[in-house]
Formats: structure tokens, sequence, C-alpha cells
């Protein structure tokens, strides 16, 4: 949104989405995205992360270690 805005300069267009954008950060706050309750949040599912094949995630090939990635924490997220 802020790229757009620095091209378009439409104020009307950063009032409209900032709001979203915001409620979208904060979504990952939550409780349900934060279970050990530190304040940071921690993953659902591979898929959502991108790391569906990634070897340490993956538990569907053998060669994966198929670690539980709700257990990896990202303030990043």
């Amino acid at each position: 949104a802020w790229r757009i805005y620095q091209i378009n300069e439409d104020k009307d267009f950063l009032q409209e989405v900032f709001p979203q954008l915001l409620d979208f950060f904060f979504t990952w706050f939550i409780p349900r995205h934060d279970r050990d309750e530190d304040g940071i949040p921690e993953w659902d599912h591979p898929i959502q992360a991108g790391f569906e094949d990634h070897p340490i995630f993956a538990r569907w090939h053998p060669w994966a270690q198929g670690v539980d990635i709700t257990t990896a924490e990202s303030p990043s997220l």
C-alpha cells in the first residue's frame, strides 16, 4: 500500500486500506496464534509459512525431520 501511495500520492487509498492492513497485522497476536502466551505468534501450518516441503517441517517425506511448525515462533510473522 505504501509503495502504491508513493507512486500515486492518493491519500484516500491509504485511508481505505490502512485499517484493514492493521487489522490483518494484529490478527497474528490473538490467542489462537500465540498458544504459549508469550507475545510471539506461532505458525499454524507449514503451507501458511510456505514451508510445506522444507526438510525440517515436511512430515510426508521420508528424508524430512517433520518438526511441528506450531512450535516455531517468529515476531516477523
